[in-house]
């Protein structure tokens, strides 16, 4: 655990993306540019009700760099369960989509979901904890824009067709 004034981020961060855990509670994701551009998580609180922030670092969620460019990386949030999803863009040829469902202390998480497609930018939405979609743009087809619903079984993402909107 780091004191309030202490960096969670140990240089430079880029692609910064927050989601609220619980009242008190966010989760903050980013690109690690210590850590070779790898996606990083981090848990933000207020214990006791303090009005004095905590954090404290998890660890690196990808293998790959994350993309560089804003929109490559997305974020949502399922409270009760002290889960997000996170989806981006890798930052290594080739460059795809990712995907996956991760519990904030990074055990139990799914397997990545690896969408082929370039995205320009991604967008997540959980909808319950069977449930989420997730919205992007096709680099390789004039951005034109899709969203996909995807079941949550297990470790699994279970993912629909993509719609085109």
């Amino acid at each position: 655990s780091q004191g309030p004034a202490a960096s969670i981020s140990s240089q430079v961060a880029g692609n910064l993306v927050a989601a609220s855990l619980s009242s008190g509670m966010v989760a903050v994701a980013f690109e690690d540019y210590s850590n070779s551009r790898r996606g990083a998580l981090c848990t933000c609180s207020t214990p006791d009700g303090d009005d004095v922030l905590v954090c404290e670092r998890r660890g690196a969620f990808t293998e790959e760099p994350i993309y560089h460019e804003t929109g490559s990386l997305a974020m949502g949030s399922l409270e009760e369960d002290a889960k997000v999803l996170i989806a981006w863009k890798q930052g290594s040829q080739p460059f795809v989509g990712h995907l996956q469902w991760l519990h904030v202390e990074l055990e139990d998480n799914s397997n990545v979901h690896t969408v082929q497609v370039e995205w320009g930018y991604v967008a997540v939405a959980v909808l319950s904890s069977a449930w989420i979609t997730f919205a992007y743009t096709d680099m390789n087809r004039n951005h034109e824009a899709a969203i996909v619903l995807c079941a949550v079984e297990d470790v699994i993402l279970n993912c629909r067709g993509a719609h085109v909107f």
